[in-house]
């Protein structure tokens, strides 16, 4: 494998961990408004109904992030493939 096309493996590369730390970070808001919600001074004055919402965002960015993680374990592999030994 030549230089530019490492060099575009690693671009690609640095774009997929971008993606992964941004929906790490969003999940990481989600647990915190959930657990403010849940735990905070006036959760008993809340539904029960809303603690699902939370949870719900919590699932979606998950799969968001188990995507995002297999597209960049395809490309490591694909570019380890590459690289001769």
């Amino acid at each position: 494998m030549d230089a530019d096309a490492l060099t575009r493996v690693n671009a690609h590369l640095k774009a997929r961990l971008a993606e992964v730390q941004e929906v790490n970070r969003r999940l990481e808001d989600i647990l915190r408004f959930s657990q403010r919600e849940k735990f905070g001074k006036s959760s008993e004055k809340l539904s029960p109904d809303r603690f699902d919402l939370p949870l719900q965002d919590a699932e979606l960015a998950q799969a968001v992030l188990e995507a995002a993680q297999e597209k960049v374990e395809s490309a490591l592999l694909g570019a380890e493939a590459d690289i001769p030994p």
